[in-house]
């Protein structure tokens, strides 16, 4: 059951990131707009990880999966 939510939050941010891209898109909004719209909603959707995960090791490995994400985007 850990992981399937541990599935369902990393869905829940990139479905966050879908939505704000397309709005951005449709909406002309400026990149950093949706930077602070993505950044606050996954700060709501993490926040009561530790009310809803009973051990941390999925949330440590969605953070590690984001962080390896990042890098890479960063890079590209």
């Amino acid at each position: 059951m850990e992981w399937i939510k541990a599935i369902l939050l990393v869905l829940a941010i990139f479905g966050v990131i879908g939505v704000s891209e397309i709005l951005r898109k449709i909406f002309q909004f400026d990149p950093e707009v949706t930077r602070k719209v993505i950044h606050i909603a996954v700060g709501v959707f993490v926040f009561p990880a530790p009310l809803i995960f009973k051990s941390s090791l999925p949330v440590i490995l969605i953070a590690l999966f984001f962080i390896v994400l990042n890098f890479f985007e960063f890079e590209a």
